[in-house]
């Protein structure tokens, strides 16, 4: 049973869990096939987003640009605890977002990203029923 959460804000455990544990995004194909990658680098931009970085330009970043929704589920396994989050993203291709994930990734000795994107929240689901642990 999940429990839904109506105001879509991150709580300071859901970031904790976001940098802890390795983040799923879900979107859909063209042909409504749904599409589950990892993506190591997803974070929280702000208290009502999320965003990562896209490097391969691939079937995930294809289904957003062709006007797929994002869901990302994130789960501490130990803790039998996660969350589900479901957003409209933006892709940046460059401006101040792009720059802010190339300069992250280079300090990390890394390449810049193909993409950038940013997901603004919905909606938000605890895989815990009545837990919402506040920051």
């Amino acid at each position: 049973m999940n429990t839904s959460i109506t105001d879509p804000v991150l709580t300071g455990h859901m970031k904790q869990m976001l940098d802890a544990q390795l983040a799923f995004v879900t979107t859909v194909t063209d042909e409504r096939t749904p599409h589950v990658a990892p993506k190591g680098s997803l974070n929280a931009w702000s208290e009502t987003e999320l965003w990562f970085h896209d490097t391969q330009a691939g079937q995930t970043l294809a289904n957003i640009r062709a006007g797929s929704l994002v869901e990302v589920a994130v789960v501490d396994r130990e803790q039998r605890n996660g969350y589900r989050f479901l957003g409209a993203p933006v892709v940046h291709d460059d401006g101040p977002v792009f720059e802010e994930a190339a300069r992250r990734r280079a300090e990390r000795g890394k390449s810049a990203p193909e993409a950038v994107v940013v997901v603004r929240l919905q909606h938000i689901e605890s895989f815990r029923p009545l837990t919402t642990p506040e920051a």
